[in-house]
This record gives C-alpha cells, structure tokens and sequence, in this order.
C-alpha cells in the first residue's frame, strides 16, 4: 500500500486554483479581441459612409459645374439643397450604401463676383452620431 505523505504528486495535473487563473486570462484576451473585431468593423462601416459621402458631393460639384458653364448668376440662383434632395439623397451609393439622415446644404459665401465662392456640406448620422464632410472651392465663370 503506498504511504500518503503531505508532498504533491508531480504527475498530477493542475490545481483548481491554476484553472481558474487561466479560464480568467483566456477570456480576457477573447473579450479584448471581441471588442477589437467590432471597433474595427464599426470603423469600416463609417469609411464606406464617408467614400458615399464623398461620390454625394461629387455629384452635386460636377451638377454645379455644368452650370456654372453657363453664368455664375444661374449657379447662385439654383436651389441646390433641393436639388441635392432630389437626384443625389437616398441614392445608392458605393457598395450599395444609403447614408442615414443624409442632407446635403450648399452656401454661397461672396454674394457676387466671379469666381464663385461654394461651400458644399454633406451630413449624415452613423450609429446616432452626427457627421459631416465639408468640400470648400472655387467656380468660375467660362462663358
């Protein structure tokens, strides 16, 4: 019969105690990744936004361009909000991305002159968050 004595068996495995230590360890690192896997989905997501931001402007500056070709008068005079509204907001963009509470606000902030000052802002929310993607140029007149 062997003889019990108060030393710990080196083949005998883990204590409760080394188990728990490394069930805490495991699971902090899974919840570390687990949060860096959603930040960066969360970050990806908003880049798209903003690549459809970006195409919205685009599209109203290359609209606003045409016009300018004909007088800097008509470009000053068109209601671009609304027109933005019409043919750009809720448009799919890339990747087939609608931007949530999109609007789209132009300005005109030297009220006469040539070359035309515009001030084109692109807003949105992302996740309950406001967002905004400012385009500031320069139009002239070519007729």
């Amino acid at each position: 019969m062997a003889k019990i004595t108060g030393k710990r068996n080196p083949c005998g495995g883990f204590t409760l105690l080394e188990l728990v230590i490394a069930a805490a360890l495991l699971s902090i690192a899974i919840l570390a990744t687990s949060f860096s896997i959603l930040s960066i989905t969360d970050m990806t997501e908003l880049s798209r936004e903003k690549i459809v931001a970006i195409q919205d402007a685009n599209r109203v500056l290359e609209e606003m361009r045409n016009t300018v070709n004909t007088s800097a008068a008509l470009l000053r005079s068109t209601d671009w909000t609304a027109w933005a509204a019409a043919n750009v907001v809720n448009a799919k963009g890339a990747n087939d991305i609608t931007l949530n509470q999109e609007s789209i606000t132009a300005a005109f902030p030297n009220a006469a002159g040539n070359p035309v000052a515009v001030t084109l802002t692109v807003n949105w929310v992302h996740r309950q968050r406001p967002y905004a993607y400012q385009i500031m140029t320069s139009m002239t007149d070519r007729t």
